[in-house]
């Protein structure tokens, strides 16, 4: 395979160099002013707004909503160039922008799609995803969270969990149960405005000391059958459709290629800055094989992405190698955190604001919150499952 950019990707890659070197420099300051984790998101939001009124927010979505023409590669051109240039991101965008987003487009009527798609391609509409409840995470199908029909409407009631940025959105796909047939085919997907009466909504304080997550409880909750995705009692293929975008967009988008290069150039500026027994960190050959074999690591994870890229250009849908590259980069960026955290010692502990604290204590808040990413978004092991029964040939287990 040949990794170099055609003529036409070299010219459009320069464009996209170009436009971001002119457009991008006040919302970078915005963000480098570390405003807490709503304001960040407005700011990615903008920034998401201004990708799409310059046509490069929406490559390869159907121009009824908003799109350009335009092909996966060119779409992972933008998303590389914006990792360059660290372009604001927020894990509430990729929500959004990765997995609601493209549900609504494969399995939405045409008034659901024109309702929200390019307002969502437009940073207009932040969405949320509750899937995930106390006692069903791994195996979503067993999920209690009842919708009830009643006439041209749905009567929800239940709980979910670690819903990322739901006291932020204003709208959400939620998964429910909705019959006591059998399994995979009594569950009902549904897109639910935020501000429904019968929604609480509860942030969770996290061990970073903020809160992108929270619960949600649904009390007699209803929502017009016209808000249904898919077809009642059809939601498993919907949700699974949402899981596998959810993890091409958390290992090959704009969030993975962010924390690979911004965490890399971060990395060899500490080992270039740090002094360890009256010499450079970067000099010392034990921190200077562990920082090269990094960087290894995430060639190899940038390069994994561009054969999730390979098998969307051929119009095929990625299998395991979204769950590869989920893995790879998770575990990545937990190993980058632990050498960090290895090169500063004690001074980990200083967080942020602190004049003691490194990069402003950016170091400390990675070490603990990468502790999630093997969890979130399938967790290690059901990828580590994936991977040996699709891959490997495994038998499943008993």
């Amino acid at each position: 395979m040949d990794f170099r950019d055609s003529p036409e990707e070299a010219a459009f890659r320069a464009e996209v160099r170009a436009w971001l070197e002119k457009r991008l420099p006040p919302y970078k300051a915005r963000m480098a002013a570390a405003p807490p984790a709503e304001a960040r998101l407005r700011v990615a939001a903008e920034w998401q707004h201004e990708l799409f009124e310059a046509g490069y927010g929406a490559l390869g979505w159907p121009e009824a909503y908003g799109g350009r023409e335009g092909d996966p590669t060119h779409r992972y051109l933008v998303v590389e160039e914006s990792a360059r240039a660290a372009a604001p991101w927020h894990l509430n965008m990729a929500v959004t922008l990765g997995w609601c987003a493209p549900s609504l487009l494969m399995f939405g009527t045409e008034d659901q799609r024109l309702a929200h798609l390019r307002q969502m391609l437009g940073g207009e509409e932040i969405w949320c995803q509750m899937f995930s409840e106390p006692n069903a995470g791994s195996d979503l199908a067993s999920l209690q969270t009842r919708a009830v029909r009643d006439g041209d409407e749905f009567v929800i009631n239940g709980q979910k969990v670690w819903s990322s940025g739901a006291h932020w959105a204003r709208w959400g796909i939620l998964l429910t149960r909705s019959s006591d047939g059998p399994k995979y085919q009594n569950l009902t997907f549904f897109i639910v405005k935020m501000d429904t009466p019968g929604i609480e909504v509860r942030p969770i304080k996290q061990i970073t000391g903020e809160s992108d997550f929270a619960e949600v409880f649904f009390t007699d909750c209803r929502v017009p059958a016209a808000w249904v995705v898919g077809e009642v009692h059809g939601g498993w293929a919907v949700a699974m459709a949402t899981l596998l975008n959810e993890r091409m967009a958390l290992s090959a988008g704009a969030g993975a290629a962010v924390i690979a290069v911004q965490g890399m150039e971060r990395l060899l500026n500490l080992s270039r800055r740090l002094e360890r027994d009256g010499r450079k960190v970067g000099s010392d050959s034990y921190f200077r094989q562990r920082i090269a074999q990094t960087w290894v690591d995430a060639e190899a994870n940038r390069l994994t992405a561009y054969r999730v890229l390979s098998a969307q250009l051929k119009g095929k849908s990625p299998g395991p190698e979204a769950s590869i590259l989920k893995l790879s980069g998770d575990l990545w960026s937990q190993r980058i955190s632990d050498l960090a955290a290895e090169i500063l010692g004690v001074g980990l502990l200083a967080t942020k604001g602190s004049p003691l604290a490194e990069d402003d204590g950016v170091w400390v808040y990675s070490a603990l919150a990468t502790r999630a990413m093997t969890i979130g978004g399938g967790t290690e092991e059901i990828q580590k499952n994936i991977i040996a029964e699709r891959v490997l040939g495994l038998p499943r287990g008993k």
